[in-house]
């Protein structure tokens, strides 16, 4: 037990570390998905909260993928395109189990010099007070059931694919939404990297601004 609490205590040391000094996630974002590599050379990874995750097999063969502590597990059978993702809502260090081989995922919050996380208040007033282009990365069926009023719809799926349509703002405001805040996460790193200047994530999605009492629009 007291190895086990000590294990627990310098994994989360190294996890607060690992976000001092900044270090770069793993994998790469394809088409909103962070695909990582199994395996690598120290069966660790580092993700983005929100980020949904899939892995890249090198072998061909089927393996079972365990987050245990975060309660997922499922077999994939090294078809990147119809296996299943895993969403990383939670920051901290997790095990990672792949067949027999442990490692471990640190899922980190998101930040950046040009980039904030607002709430559904802090949203309503800034788009009171400077008109932000609202981005709704939903899919569409989910904008048809309600969404903020004058929200512009490109799912998280094809965004980066997009970006041209929305080249005219980006030097603008852009406030990014989805049903909870992990998809709108990982559309504002998509646009972060593609150069655009003023982020802004409202972190409890549209369900949030929904429950603080704010109107959608169908």
């Amino acid at each position: 037990m007291i190895y086990s609490i000590r294990l627990r205590y310098l994994l989360t040391l190294g996890y607060l570390v690992s976000l001092a000094v900044g270090q770069s996630p793993s994998g790469q974002l394809i088409s909103g998905i962070r695909v990582l590599t199994w395996p690598n050379p120290d069966h660790s990874y580092r993700v983005y909260r929100g980020d949904y995750i899939k892995f890249r097999f090198t072998d061909g063969r089927t393996h079972v993928v365990q987050l245990p502590e975060l309660n997922l597990v499922d077999t994939l059978r090294g078809d990147l395109e119809e296996d299943p993702f895993f969403k990383m809502k939670q920051t901290g260090v997790w095990s990672l189990r792949i067949d027999d081989q442990p490692g471990r995922i640190e899922v980190v919050p998101f930040t950046g010099s040009h980039y904030q996380e607002v709430d559904a208040q802090a949203a309503r007033t800034l788009i009171h007070q400077i008109q932000p282009y609202l981005l709704d990365v939903r899919t569409e069926w989910e904008y048809q059931e309600g969404h903020l009023p004058d929200a512009h719809l490109i799912p998280v799926q094809i965004l980066q694919q997009e970006l041209d349509r929305l080249r005219d703002v980006q030097d603008s405001p852009i406030l990014v939404y989805c049903h909870s805040g992990n998809r709108s996460t990982v559309a504002s790193k998509i646009l972060l990297d593609a150069g655009f200047q003023h982020i802004y994530n409202l972190s409890g999605g549209i369900r949030g601004w929904q429950q603080a009492g704010y109107p959608i629009v169908k």
